[in-house]
């Protein structure tokens, strides 16, 4: 089930900065969305710098931004389907951004070079933050009714 963005608001098309780096972001979305597997691998870009960020200036993004790579692995694996083309693109633009060595303020400009990736991510999460909910009731759902894994914490014991 799909949902429809709401056309009364006009804000939803505006972001902080729609300068190149973005719009390069967005171009790349749309190949991006159309593999399952680029999907996975933009998924694993995103651990992998979120995990860099133990910053407490970024801390209130951690949550969102761990739940946006959920939904999109949830979504590329094709567990998760109930949200708006439109709402998982924007989403996939804004973790293409993140991930980019060069955007806006390059990271290796120290804490400056990560600001603007905080911006883009604090209006992205704000923009779909029902759909982010949505996505959380739905996997708070799902876990209750799967058993336990135990197959994963199994081989991470016998690569030790």
């Amino acid at each position: 089930m799909s949902k429809k963005p709401d056309q009364s608001d006009s804000s939803h098309s505006q972001t902080p900065n729609q300068g190149r780096a973005y719009q390069r972001a967005k171009t790349l979305m749309s190949a991006v969305l159309q593999s399952p597997k680029k999907l996975l691998v933009l998924v694993g870009q995103v651990q992998t710098k979120a995990g860099k960020l133990a910053n407490d200036k970024f801390a209130e993004l951690m949550e969102p931004l761990a739940t946006s790579y959920r939904l999109v692995r949830a979504y590329a694996q094709g567990h998760y389907k109930d949200i708006s083309m439109e709402s998982l693109g924007l989403m996939v633009a804004a973790l293409i951004y993140f991930v980019m060595p060069i955007d806006s303020l390059p990271d290796f400009i120290a804490i400056f070079g990560l600001t603007d990736d905080a911006a883009i991510l604090a209006w992205t999460f704000q923009r779909l933050k029902q759909e982010l909910e949505r996505f959380r009731l739905w996997e708070s759902n799902h876990e209750s009714a799967e058993p336990p894994n135990h197959d994963s914490q199994e081989s991470d014991q016998s690569h030790q």
